[in-house]
């Protein structure tokens, strides 16, 4: 028969196609932003407090993804996401094809054929997952741009209002968790 397939691990192959770091990455951006957004609340006073509070409470409802009353209110994710969702869907065009594959080996024992399908679900999983969280890393570098904190990065053109900039990164967000859901699926 064959050499044996060992296990793969999806934290793993995350850290292979660099997911690891593009987390630490946003989690940097999200400390700094956040000292500045509270040196910023610090300094205010009176209306303009208050305006601040109502912008962040209404901010946390759109990142709330279990919240279904924003709903009617469609944003689409960028036209950059069009790369990820291509992605996406090639990948899940390639799955069936790769399964049929796999279970036609007459060479293989049925569980050696399973392993090498789990080793490629957790592969594709963890590279499409590395991907989109790169691609929420060019997003976040873009929003905070203004503040010159992350260098340069590709020029997105983003509604004024930071309650429809939410808007789009939810929809994104679920966009994500949707075509990874979908592969998902393609290897169930």
């Amino acid at each position: 028969a064959g050499v044996e397939e060992e296990d793969l691990s999806f934290s793993h192959s995350f850290f292979i196609y660099g997911g690891s770091d593009h987390m630490e990455e946003i989690e940097g951006m999200s400390t700094k932003c956040g000292k500045i957004c509270q040196n910023i609340k610090v300094k205010l006073s009176g209306e303009n407090k208050v305006e601040y509070k109502q912008l962040i409470e209404s901010l946390g409802e759109r990142f709330d993804l279990t919240s279904t009353e924003l709903e009617e209110q469609s944003f689409e994710p960028l036209g950059s996401y069009s790369e990820i969702r291509k992605r996406a869907e090639d990948c899940t065009a390639q799955v069936e094809g790769f399964v049929n594959q796999q279970m036609s080996d007459a060479d293989l024992a049925v569980e050696q054929q399973l392993k090498i399908i789990r080793n490629e679900a957790v592969q594709q999983m963890a590279e499409q997952t590395a991907f989109s969280v790169r691609h929420l890393v060019v997003l976040s570098r873009s929003i905070a741009e203004p503040l010159g904190l992350f260098g340069d990065e590709e020029d997105i053109e983003w509604p004024e209002d930071p309650v429809n900039v939410a808007s789009v990164i939810r929809s994104t967000i679920k966009a994500i968790s949707s075509d990874l859901q979908g592969l998902m699926d393609r290897f169930m």
